[in-house]
């Protein structure tokens, strides 16, 4: 397949540690030329191959890192964040060049991540280690610190026991139309559980429903809950392009959502402000 470098603009309402003070962040990613057919027939060619396209929850994700994510809190310094089925890796880039993240890239496909992930990074200042230089001379993955970022290839079940065995968890947990497939939602569960923070965030921007392959936002959801998760929905888009596109915000219960803490302080001091302005 052949390839071009094109530069996209993702609207940005911070002042980014880059830098960048404009409204827009300019990011810069790899893209197949038109000619070029990418046949996603079938449930294998989705999961292996769907990472060259980049996909609406793609923008959407990235747009929401770059703009309100953080609005009630300052992200924590250097923290780190783990894209899942990254592909195209939009939304990490975003967070480490908006707030400064260090971020590990993860994909299901190897090659996605050589020709892809990797290449984006590398385009966008993240650095060029390719996906070997995760691991020790053992085969085990490097402990954090190490040559970041790290791309680390697989399924979701291969990333968890290894993530064990290295002791890795993130601060955040990223991933843009990656919960299309029901059957998978017990090994993604799984591994915010044993990988995510415990007072960490993650967010899923994904279609409210995926047509004949039977998952979305509204059944992941569900099943988080009962698992003990906290799940709030950020944003919800009806543009046309699809079916309602959502942003879901998962913490877990013993960690109350700091948005709505923040959001009913705010309340208190505002009830206490009229209380004191009446006669």
């Amino acid at each position: 397949a052949e390839w071009r470098l094109k530069k996209i603009l993702i609207p940005c309402t911070r002042t980014c540690p880059n830098g960048n003070q404009s409204n827009e962040l300019e990011v810069t990613i790899v893209q197949r030329n038109h000619r070029d057919h990418i046949n996603l027939e079938g449930r294998l060619a989705v999961d292996t191959k769907s990472g060259s396209v980049v996909w609406d929850g793609g923008f959407d994700l990235a747009q929401f890192l770059a703009g309100r994510a953080f609005q009630h809190q300052q992200p924590k310094s250097g923290m780190r964040v783990l894209e899942l089925g990254a592909g195209h890796g939009l939304p990490g880039i975003v967070a480490a060049l908006c707030h400064g993240a260090r971020v590990d890239f993860h994909d299901r496909s190897p090659e996605v991540l050589q020709t892809v992930t990797a290449a984006n990074a590398a385009a966008n200042g993240l650095g060029s280690c390719g996906i070997a230089s995760q691991r020790k001379d053992d085969g085990s993955l490097q402990s954090q610190g190490q040559a970041p970022p790290r791309f680390l290839a697989g399924d979701w079940s291969k990333l968890h026991a290894e993530a064990e065995v290295a002791g890795l968890s993130w601060d955040a947990i990223i991933a843009a139309e990656a919960i299309y497939r029901p059957e998978t939602y017990a090994d993604l569960a799984a591994l915010m559980d044993r990988c995510l923070a415990p007072a960490g965030v993650a967010w899923f921007a994904g279609k409210r429903f995926y047509f004949g392959c039977g998952g979305g936002t509204a059944s992941f959801a569900s099943f988080l809950r009962d698992r003990g998760f906290r799940v709030d929905t950020e944003v919800a888009i009806e543009d046309g392009r699809s079916n309602v596109r959502e942003i879901l915000r998962v913490v877990r219960e013993g960690h109350l959502n700091t948005h709505n803490a923040k959001e009913d302080e705010l309340e208190q001091q505002e009830q206490q402000q009229r209380q004191r302005q009446q006669p």
